[in-house]
């Protein structure tokens, strides 16, 4: 067959869409030695760093009722934000080299600590995300400064929307546990 006729032949309305994302909130939860970070995430499909989100620094020893309740208010706080939206393209992104190093610093600072390898040292991470009413939390692997990857064979933990801030904080806890 010619370039041509397959041109002719090509009819893009019977190409299968792909689906829109399903709504959904996200936030993750990063233990290290000196402080837990619990912060928002932007969402559509996956999540990305949100500038209006919500970053909270917690101690290490804060209670699973105080937990539970800061990671509900993260996941209060996650947007979903669909292509159509005025600030898709500027927060559907991953952050530039510059703008990871500053979210480091700041990580480095509230930690006290001069290196990366030595802020993730023993660091935990999971992710949360909310979606047709079940809290999911997944564990995650650590690789190297500030890169996770998922834990082959372990099961996430799931949780109704409407946990209790302390049973919450317990399965997060639960799954940072599980985190290495």
């Amino acid at each position: 067959m010619s370039m041509e006729k397959a041109l002719k032949s090509f009819r893009p309305s019977v190409l299968p869409r792909t689906p829109p994302a399903k709504p959904s909130k996200s936030a993750d939860v990063m233990a290290f030695r000196q402080f837990i970070n619990v912060a928002s995430r932007a969402t559509y499909g996956a999540s990305y760093f949100d500038p209006k989100g919500v970053d909270f620094f917690l101690p290490p020893d804060i209670s699973d009722d105080e937990l539970g309740e800061k990671a509900h208010a993260a996941l209060a706080a996650s947007r979903f934000l669909r292509p159509d939206h005025p600030e898709f393209d500027e927060v559907m992104r991953f952050l530039s080299k510059d703008e990871q190093r500053a979210y480091d610093d700041t990580l480095l600072d509230a930690a006290g600590v001069k290196t990366l390898k030595t802020l993730y040292k023993g660091s935990q991470s999971v992710t949360l995300t909310l979606e047709d009413c079940v809290i999911t939390i997944k564990s995650w692997k650590y690789r190297y400064a500030g890169h996770w990857e998922g834990i082959r064979g372990l099961e996430p933990i799931t949780v109704p929307e409407s946990v209790g801030d302390a049973a919450f904080g317990q399965a997060i806890r639960a799954a940072l546990a599980k985190s290495f």
